[in-house]
This record gives structure tokens, C-alpha cells and sequence, in this order.
């Protein structure tokens, strides 16, 4: 599995993604996007698992990964 971490801003985020290992496999800061957060996400094969680190705009995050995992 791989577990990715969300540091979640108004206009940027950073993503830390490790596997079950603890190795890193990537770290970006991106832009607060939908479309930013997608392409981080589809570089992965496999299930995933992530923690949002966040104060008040984690809701269209919440959105976002409930319809993409139906």
C-alpha cells in the first residue's frame, strides 16, 4: 500500500507518498487543484492510503477522493 501525506493550503499543497517500507517514493508541492492532486494520485498502481494535514479547505479534498473510491 502506499501512504500518502497532504499538506493542504489555500493556494498549495505538498504531497509525500512512502510504501509499506518507509521509502520515499515521491514529494511535490503542487498547486491546490483538483487536477493537480489526480495526476499526483495516478502515478500509482496500487491502493492508497491518505492523511489530510489541513485548518478549513480540506473540503473539496473530501469530495474529490470519495468519487474517485466509490
Amino acid at each position: 500500500m502506499i501512504h500518502i501525506r497532504i499538506d493542504l493550503h489555500s493556494r498549495n499543497m505538498t504531497l509525500v507518498a512512502i510504501n509499506d517500507n518507509g521509502k520515499l517514493l515521491d514529494e511535490q508541492k503542487l498547486s491546490t487543484t483538483p487536477v493537480s492532486l489526480g495526476r499526483f494520485f495516478s502515478q500509482f498502481g496500487q491502493s492508497v492510503q491518505a492523511v489530510v494535514e489541513c485548518t478549513s479547505y480540506w473540503y473539496w479534498v473530501a469530495d474529490w477522493w470519495n468519487s474517485h473510491n466509490p
